[in-house]
């Protein structure tokens, strides 16, 4: 049993956007994660947030067809959704014509 009250003004808010991707075979998608943490998370240098790679619903699946990004600052936070959308775009577009293109990794 929980002994203290739940206070909304100590919650930790965060932002969380996603970004439908097509889908990959799952297989791929840490690849994917991985090389979005190398080329955007790891470029902004922000330990509060976090990158998803995988299952809309976030179940056990063997297609993963979104990206989700969790923002850890709220500080104008809609030119940095631009930023990261740019980005993670940028990014994807990349590692997926180093893979040899959807045809290679489609679920």
């Amino acid at each position: 049993m929980f002994n203290q009250k739940f206070d909304f003004n100590y919650a930790t808010k965060t932002i969380v956007v996603h970004f439908p991707i097509q889908p990959i075979n799952a297989a791929f998608a840490d690849m994917l994660r991985e090389h979005l943490f190398e080329t955007v998370l790891f470029e902004r240098n922000c330990a509060d947030e976090y990158l998803y790679v995988g299952d809309e619903y976030m179940r056990i699946s063997n297609v993963a067809n979104v990206i989700r990004y969790q923002f850890g600052c709220l500080d104008s936070i809609e030119y940095a959704c631009e930023e990261i959308a740019e980005q993670i775009e940028e990014q994807a577009e990349f590692w997926l014509e180093s893979m040899g293109g959807y045809e290679k990794v489609k679920a």
